[in-house]
């Protein structure tokens, strides 16, 4: 479709090809993103349409992408990162392209048109640094609380979760913030999540975080549907192509640059396991569940301490590291952490020192 004359179309080949992979693997589709600022091409800039004009334009923008893919997309970012970061100087919305142009409005006309669209799916504000109860979090609550109440079909809050820096000691923050959401009647989502902590971060804390969130998202279902790492793989995660954003990154993601899974996967995977609301399926019972809190783990003393195994485990590679019979089902991992298993479970989570695993002849 053609929104202004003489300047083009949008090529819908590349989205349609997704859109026909996702239904054919039966895949749920998220859409992301339909109003968001740092998406502007250079050439809208130099349009000159007063209020009317862009009001048209994006109604006209946003229904025909979400009737394209009516009943094939079941969630949609609507708007993206409208909130400005908190700098100690009062909480408003970004007078940037769309803000500048449609005020306070932005909201109704862009949930307006996609409810519109496509009813029967459901509608998020997304944003970043809103996880947890700050003045970000706050603002964005009593803006969004009395849009909802006016009648702009705002369904949910996209919660993008980069964990750069994470709460320790202070939890309750984060489920303070999704409980009041939930109250208010939104659906909740973790949309972007990725752990990009200083790679010096203790592992086991990083591990601690994935499982903390996975546990929460589980804690408030069904409200809470919809949980999303931003990229598949350490390889292709953006992260370490942001230098500007982000200082010496430790892994972010569930699998590393040769697609292998990480400790932090088998950290989600008990979360799930040990969730009360699995079933009938459980752990066994040589699994013991990660901490509950923040782990605080000892090196063992010497470098030739002898560490606890399970018994013979027949050779496998898991998180950079290899297990064998020799060995007693001992795995060794290059940053300095050890794990065992027992039947293809995470057992027990030591720590052993760096000296240590460098005189242990791994396979």
């Amino acid at each position: 479709p053609s929104y202004e004359p003489g300047k083009g179309s949008i090529d819908w080949s590349r989205m349609d090809a997704v859109v026909e992979r996702a239904r054919k693997m039966q895949v749920k589709l998220r859409g992301h993103v339909l109003v968001f600022d740092n998406a502007i091409p250079d050439v809208m800039y130099g349009w000159q349409m007063d209020y009317e004009g862009w009001k048209k334009f994006l109604e006209n923008i946003i229904t025909d992408v979400v009737r394209r893919y009516r009943g094939r997309i079941y969630q949609w970012d609507v708007i993206n990162e409208l909130v400005e970061d908190d700098r100690g100087q009062g909480m408003s919305f970004k007078k940037r392209f769309w803000y500048s142009r449609l005020g306070d409005s932005l909201f109704d006309i862009a949930f307006g048109a996609a409810r519109a669209a496509d009813p029967n799916a459901l509608l998020f504000y997304n944003d970043y640094n809103i996880e947890w109860k700050n003045p970000k979090s706050d603002f964005l609550f009593s803006q969004l609380r009395a849009m909802k109440s006016r009648g702009v079909p705002i369904d949910g809050i996209g919660f993008q979760n980069h964990v750069i820096h994470f709460m320790s000691g202070q939890e309750h923050l984060y489920e303070t913030n999704f409980n009041r959401f939930v109250q208010e009647g939104f659906t909740l989502a973790i949309t972007e999540m990725d752990v990009p902590m200083n790679a010096n971060t203790d592992p086991q804390m990083r591990g601690y975080v994935w499982k903390f969130f996975i546990e929460l998202a589980l804690k408030f279902r069904p409200h809470f549907g919809t949980l999303l790492t931003w990229g598949l793989n350490d390889g292709q995660s953006w992260v370490f192509t942001h230098p500007d954003l982000f200082s010496n990154p430790g892994p972010p993601l569930l699998l590393d640059h040769n697609m292998e899974k990480t400790m932090y996967y088998e950290a989600v995977f008990i979360a799930f396991e040990s969730s009360p609301l699995r079933s009938p399926r459980k752990l066994p019972k040589s699994v013991q569940p990660l901490p509950t809190q923040p782990p605080r783990v000892r090196s063992p003393k010497g470098r030739n301490s002898k560490l606890k195994s399970f018994g013979d485990i027949p050779g496998r590679r898991v998180a950079g590291a290899w297990f064998s019979e020799k060995n007693g089902g001992q795995v060794l991992s290059n940053d300095g952490w050890a794990f065992y298993y027992a039947n293809g479970h995470v057992a027990t989570v030591v720590h052993t020192t760096r000296e240590n695993l460098l005189r242990i002849n791994a396979h």
